[in-house]
């Protein structure tokens, strides 16, 4: 056997372990579906707010009606809570969430979303951090979106989740003062397998 030979040998062996070891650990990830819902917990805060032939409100919409916004850096805060499949508190996705919130929208509140994410668990199970992007389908109508990220701490370190968000107002409806709900579904990736 020449050494060309000999050392393709030993890089198809070890390029073969690599790839075993690899699907073994693969093949001990989970998938578990999660939902829950979310809603305001305090007024819209800091950021930039350019309107475009109107003025500021202070509130939500940011601008008077009738005015294109521009949106950048906004602080959102929520209050997550999420279910296992048996109706019990998931408390790996239950706690407070803060958003940065970018957005281009029309005189009619229609446009594109994106920012990033942080939450916080309860009982300082961990956090998770990650971005999304969504479009605004009226000041007061609905929205939707995606939403990538993954655990930083705790029990949640290392796991992905990935969900698809939907409001039927949003974000805070100015007729009753009340939250948009936002509902969630989606799934979380354990890599390492179990919870």
């Amino acid at each position: 056997m020449s050494i060309l030979n000999s050392r393709a040998t030993v890089l198809l062996a070890g390029l073969g372990a690599v790839l075993l070891s690899a699907g073994l650990v693969a093949g001990k990830a989970t998938f578990t579906p999660i939902s829950g819902r979310a809603w305001l917990i305090a007024l819209p805060a800091g950021g930039e707010v350019k309107c475009f032939t109107g003025t500021q409100t202070g509130t939500w919409p940011p601008c008077t009606l009738g005015t294109k916004s521009q949106i950048r850096g906004m602080n959102l805060r929520y209050r997550q809570e999420f279910q296992k499949a048996d109706g019990s508190v998931d408390p790996l996705h239950t706690g407070i969430r803060t958003l940065i919130f970018n957005a281009n929208l029309d005189e009619n509140g229609r446009g594109n979303a994106w920012g990033t994410w942080r939450v916080v668990l309860d009982g300082g199970r961990g956090e998770w951090e990650g971005t999304f992007t969504g479009s605004g389908f009226g000041w007061f109508g609905a929205a939707d979106g995606d939403v990538v990220g993954h655990g930083t701490e705790g029990e949640v370190d290392g796991m992905q989740v990935r969900l698809f968000f939907s409001y039927e107002a949003f974000p805070v409806n100015p007729a009753t003062g009340q939250p948009g709900l936002e509902t969630d579904t989606g799934y979380r990736l354990d890599p390492n397998g179990g919870k």
